[in-house]
């Protein structure tokens, strides 16, 4: 498998097989905003290996984030999903992705699971 975990329990990982093939991009998120896992999808969004982006905070790579984090992760329980916009930075440009997250519970623990799309070149006009 091409992703790295960090600190996601073994019975949680036999379903990541799946994660891993989906086309679009993946991330599993422990509450704290950790990035627990990325599929190769989202590997090639963020334009970085997962060895750059497990175990380090999702508002690394997306500035203002930490600030309506746990907002969101409330808005995603109430509702069973939170759709929103953020710009990321990659290594080689800004760009805008629009998302969904759900927070899932598997082998008792909560994660949160979110995809999502580059909308940059849409915005643009490129």
């Amino acid at each position: 498998m091409q992703y790295r975990t960090h600190d996601i329990p073994d019975a949680v990982l036999a379903a990541l097989t799946s994660f891993e093939t989906l086309p679009i991009p993946g991330t599993i998120l422990q509450l704290d905003g950790t990035i627990a896992a990325v599929n190769a999808a989202g590997c090639g969004l963020l334009g970085r290996p997962a060895d750059q982006l497990v175990g380090h905070k999702a508002w690394t790579f997306a500035p203002g984030l930490e600030y309506a984090w746990a907002e969101l992760l409330r808005i995603a329980r109430e509702r069973g999903v939170y759709r929103g916009e953020l710009a990321i930075a990659t290594p080689t440009a800004a760009r805008t992705i629009r998302y969904a997250l759900a927070v899932h519970e598997a082998a008792g623990h909560a994660y949160a699971i979110g995809f999502g799309v580059d909308v940059t070149a849409i915005e643009t006009g490129l």
